[in-house]
């Protein structure tokens, strides 16, 4: 006998992306919701893993009798769905199972169309590893990171940015594409020699300059409606650095990414 679930009944979508939450899946698998909690608090995967595919609210549920409690809600991906319900056994379960990962996909089609190519998995293991290093940047974390690729591409997640903007994702976390994925010429670093200390400032300095570019940028279209000049006059000045950053990042960008780790590694 196979459950009749559909997309409707087990998937929200949030920010064009399909996911489902804690509630709906004690709801399917007729577990209290504290039980589902649990289990997600207790999963034995990495902050990378977490952080791509859960999040968490406060949120009031019902809890019987038209009685509602505030409770933590967590929303999750489909992969982070099925690292959840692994250690969930029987039948009842593999059905259920089977019905979730067909209303992810029917969502998932809903949303994007026909599915496109995504990321290879080597191009996957290069952003995870990009994502790690930029996660232990001073007011940085694995949230912040990959939140921000998913508003950027407005995506679900990272996995879903289509291969043909890879570059660009590159672009956007400062790095170099893998070789073999794409190829681009490297300019060797010629001029002044920065010492360590020199080169970890100006790390420090490029990194808020990134940050600054990413808040303002949220920030312009209201700019431009309420026609406010002091901040248009400050992304107008960030605009003209633009250049000279991309020209130090392309340059001597990842050297003073290691210099600065190093320093950070030895405290």
């Amino acid at each position: 006998m196979t459950i009749a679930l559909t997309s409707n009944d087990l998937i929200v979508v949030h920010h064009n992306q399909p996911l489902t939450t804690s509630v709906k899946v004690a709801e399917v698998f007729g577990r209290r919701h504290a039980y589902v909690l649990e289990k997600i608090q207790g999963l034995d995967c990495s902050e990378n893993f977490s952080s791509a595919n859960f999040s968490v609210h406060d949120q009031e549920i019902a809890i019987g009798k038209g009685a509602k409690r505030k409770s933590k809600v967590y929303e999750m991906t489909k992969d982070g769905f099925m690292f959840l319900v692994m250690g969930f056994t029987g039948k009842k379960a593999a059905q259920i199972k089977e019905a979730y990962i067909n209303a992810f996909n029917e969502m998932a089609e809903k949303i994007y169309g026909t599915p496109t190519a995504r990321l290879t998995p080597p191009q996957q293991r290069h952003v995870q590893k990009r994502v790690s290093e930029l996660a232990h940047v001073p007011g940085n974390s694995y949230r912040t990171v990959y939140g921000s690729i998913k508003d950027q591409f407005q995506v679900g997640t990272y996995k879903d940015v289509p291969a043909d903007r890879y570059q660009e994702l590159c672009e956007f976390l400062h790095c170099e594409p893998i070789e073999g994925e794409l190829i681009q010429a490297e300019t060797s670093s010629q001029g002044v020699e920065l010492d360590s200390s020199a080169g970890t400032r100006l790390y420090v300095l490029m990194i808020h300059y990134e940050r600054a570019c990413q808040e303002l940028q949220s920030l312009y279209a209201a700019a431009r409606a309420l026609d406010s000049k002091p901040l248009l006059r400050v992304w107008d000045h960030l605009n003209e650095a633009r250049p000279a950053h991309k020209d130090l990042r392309r340059t001597i960008g990842s050297r003073l990414e290691s210099n600065y780790l190093q320093r950070v590694g030895a405290r």
